[in-house]
């Protein structure tokens, strides 16, 4: 006699649904309460750690997955100026992307995830400091205050500067702005980096959507004030 196991996909999915963040999976009596929930009409379970043993004890239960893929926290010190990973170093980024597939095709292994969390508590730093002032992220910001004022001369206006080339600007952190009396460096670095964070999510996204084409990716919180 011949078994084999199979199960039905869907992307079915009703405009509300009941998501639970976290759950001691890991305990003996994990399994036994996923079907508990499912009963109670929880929908889906978020686990920080989908291994392979979560998402079938999910589609057992008959509970969807939604996929949390890792966050973009970070603690920076009061004078730490460099974001360690730097959302503008390629490399990262491109590191992240292929780790990003890798976690999406062992999450659609029974059913595409309700939904794909880049994480939770976002931001550039769960600190209040100024980031980032990286090789990347300089490189960057000149490419970026090139698009926005055109030319050296409108912002040398602007920031009461005297520059003779884009390579020579250089991010500013707000202390230095004050004391020039001109905030107008650190707004700007400042707009640049909401662009660098929104960019990388947008990667993000991006690389789980070649795995699961329409996948719903997005962040489930942020850092109030600090992205």
């Amino acid at each position: 006699e011949a078994q084999t196991e199979f199960s039905v996909p869907t992307k079915d999915w009703s405009d509300f649904m009941l998501v639970s963040w976290e759950f001691p999976y890991q305990s003996y009596l994990g399994k036994s309460a996923y079907g508990i929930l499912a009963e109670a009409g929880v929908d889906a379970i978020m686990p920080t750690e989908a291994r392979k043993s979560v998402i079938r004890s999910l589609a057992e239960n008959n509970l969807q997955l939604a996929h949390y893929t890792g966050s973009y926290r970070f603690w920076a010190k009061p004078d730490e100026l460099v974001r360690t990973p730097c959302l503008s170093d390629p490399q990262y980024l491109k590191t992240r992307a292929a780790a990003v597939k890798r976690n999406a095709r062992q999450a659609i292994r029974y059913s595409p995830p309700v939904g794909y969390s880049v994480g939770n508590d976002c931001g550039l730093s769960r600190t209040d400091v100024n980031l980032c002032f990286s090789v990347h992220c300089r490189k960057d910001f000149q490419r970026y205050l090139q698009a926005v004022y055109g030319d050296i001369a409108r912002l040398n206006s602007e920031w009461d500067g005297d520059y003779r080339s884009w390579e020579e600007v250089a991010p500013m952190s707000l202390d230095d702005a004050r004391a020039r009396g001109n905030a107008a460096p650190w707004v700007d670095h400042r707009m640049h980096m909401d662009e660098v964070f929104a960019r990388a999510v947008a990667l993000d996204r991006a690389a789980i959507q070649e795995v699961d084409p329409g996948a719903r990716v997005g962040l489930d919180s942020q850092e109030v004030g600090h992205i």
